[in-house]
């Protein structure tokens, strides 16, 4: 590791996601806690941003990556919040982060799947409402805001939520990369084990993309193994599945999944639906 004592400073008072997750991210990186300082105090802010060994987010009036300076409020017509300042900081400059991302595609899904939409919502550039309908950013913010004290002059208060935010970003930041990888490393392999019937398709297992590739094969019914039982799931609310009871362990009220334990059954059960 390139310094033993990693220390990252922002601003004190109410925080936001996009100091929080920049935060969470480069000790996901480092694989470390950091000293957290926070502060708005320009004789610190000066000492720490004259130090190449400080991480200094969303505060300081300066972007100057060499000095690990990351207040994006310097930058114009910027859609670029403290977040994406520094992941795109440590994606050239720590080698660290190869051993995280399993390939390029992996780091391109991270980056559009919640960096940029951080960015954007944080910077408001391509439109709130745009940012609400395609990302999960929206519950993030407001877990996030959630954590702010009822008194945020209260440092004390504010710093120790400040921590667990940031402990519930790394949380966050590291499902999104196993799902970058497993992405990344199973869409191949997942697609050729899949048995593409007609009108549905047998899946190996579970995987959040399936339904892209139902899609691709135009398939209406997707079935795979759950434990010890079998799931069958329509690509949308509007395909019912058909009421076949037999060794069937449950059925949702709209009729778009259901769970059987024999995977014969599940199998007739989707036949009989795709005759409907």
């Amino acid at each position: 590791m390139e310094f033993s004592n990693l220390t990252i400073v922002t601003h004190n008072g109410v925080f936001h996601t996009d100091e929080v997750f920049a935060t969470a991210f480069i000790e996901v990186i480092y694989n470390r806690e950091a000293n957290i300082i926070r502060t708005r105090n320009h004789e610190l802010l000066n000492k720490y941003m004259s130090d190449t060994r400080v991480y200094v987010l969303d505060v300081g009036s300066s972007y100057e990556s060499e000095l690990r300076n990351f207040d994006h409020h310097q930058l114009k017509d910027s859609s670029i919040s403290s977040f994406g300042l520094v992941f795109g900081y440590l994606l050239v400059n720590n080698s660290d982060i190869e051993s995280i991302f399993k390939d390029e595609t992996a780091v391109t899904w991270f980056r559009r799947k919640l960096v940029d939409p951080i960015d954007h919502y944080d910077t408001n550039t391509t439109g709130i409402i745009e940012t609400i309908r395609n990302t999960d950013v929206v519950p993030l913010q407001n877990i996030v805001s959630i954590f702010n004290g009822n008194d945020v002059s209260d440092d004390g208060i504010q710093n120790y939520m400040f921590r667990e935010a940031v402990n519930f970003a790394k949380i966050t930041i590291l499902r999104y990369i196993n799902r970058a990888n497993q992405r990344s490393f199973n869409i191949s392999e997942y697609e050729r084990l899949a048995i593409h019937m007609d009108g549905y398709v047998i899946l190996p297992h579970y995987i959040s993309f399936w339904l892209e590739l139902a899609a691709k094969y135009r398939s209406k019914i997707g079935i795979f193994q759950d434990g010890d039982l079998y799931v069958i799931q329509t690509v949308n609310r509007k395909i019912k599945l058909a009421d076949y009871p037999t060794n069937r362990e449950f059925i949702h009220a709209d009729k778009f999944i259901a769970k059987y334990h024999s995977k014969d059954d599940a199998i007739r059960c989707i036949e009989l639906t795709l005759k409907q």
